[in-house]
């Protein structure tokens, strides 16, 4: 992992959202966690690739918060 982006935290779940290189690309980790009793119940996540600069849209990027 390269950066810690955000971290969003409620009583029953967690969301962490970070960016770094995995296989051959960059990419944006999405992993959101449903906690139970002070333990991790459930988890699920998602890797999304970072496209290049050139081809972004506007100058947000990929996390625009």
């Amino acid at each position: 992992m390269t950066g810690f982006i955000k971290l969003w935290e409620k009583v029953t779940s967690c969301l962490v959202v970070s960016e770094g290189h995995f296989g051959k690309g960059y990419n944006a980790f999405y992993h959101l966690f449903r906690v139970e009793n002070g333990k991790i119940a459930e988890h699920w996540d998602v890797i999304e690739p970072i496209p290049a600069k050139e081809s972004w849209k506007n100058n947000n990027g990929k996390f625009g918060f």
